[in-house]
């Protein structure tokens, strides 16, 4: 009595970026079925998805949503900078702050963890006040934006841009980083 066997077969499949990021091709995954590749969690540079070689530095965190056309769609969940990137940017630093908290925005809860590099060392008390000044301002600001309006103005700088300056009346700050933004699981 012989069993018949049939081999499956593996094929590729296109993955494609968000429409935020005018659905460019990201990449492609080896599936048998397109159904075994939703859910799966991709990380891509920002400058594979923008064409901007400058942004290579940030990664954004794409899931694999549904199969259509024979293609694969995706949707962000967040971003988050390159280890290797803050490792050298906080290489010899004299003081740093590094915060992880939550933050609701219109539509999403978000977890959002800054970083922020002071020019000098600096004493605790002024360290746990601008730790609480920027809470409170990414509080402030970002509950009035959706999560694609909080990771454009991540992405582009403009966040990081305001607070240092807002920050800069407390105490200098050399640099002020997102070092990851990413969506908060529901229970």
């Amino acid at each position: 009595m012989q069993q018949s066997t049939k081999k499956k077969k593996f094929k590729w499949l296109p993955i494609f970026g968000p429409n935020e990021f005018k659905t460019v091709e990201v990449g492609e995954t080896l599936v048998m079925e397109p159904k075994d590749a939703i859910g799966k969690i991709l990380e891509i540079d920002l400058g594979t998805l923008t064409g901007d070689s400058k942004r290579q530095s940030m990664n954004v965190i794409l899931r694999i949503t549904d199969f259509k056309d024979e293609k694969l769609n995706t949707e962000i969940l967040g971003c988050a900078l390159m280890s290797s990137y803050v490792r050298r940017l906080t290489k010899s630093t004299k003081s740093k702050i590094e915060l992880s908290f939550p933050v609701k925005t219109k539509d999403q809860n978000l977890r959002i963890k800054p970083i922020i590099i002071l020019k000098h060392k600096t004493i605790r008390s002024i360290q746990t006040s601008i730790s609480n000044k920027v809470q409170e301002l990414i509080k402030e600001k970002l509950s009035t934006l959706d999560f694609i309006q909080v990771l454009d103005s991540v992405v582009s700088l403009r966040l990081q841009k305001e607070l240092q300056k807002e920050l800069s009346k407390i105490y200098p700050i050399g640099i002020l980083l997102v070092k990851s933004l990413k969506i908060e699981k529901k229970e």
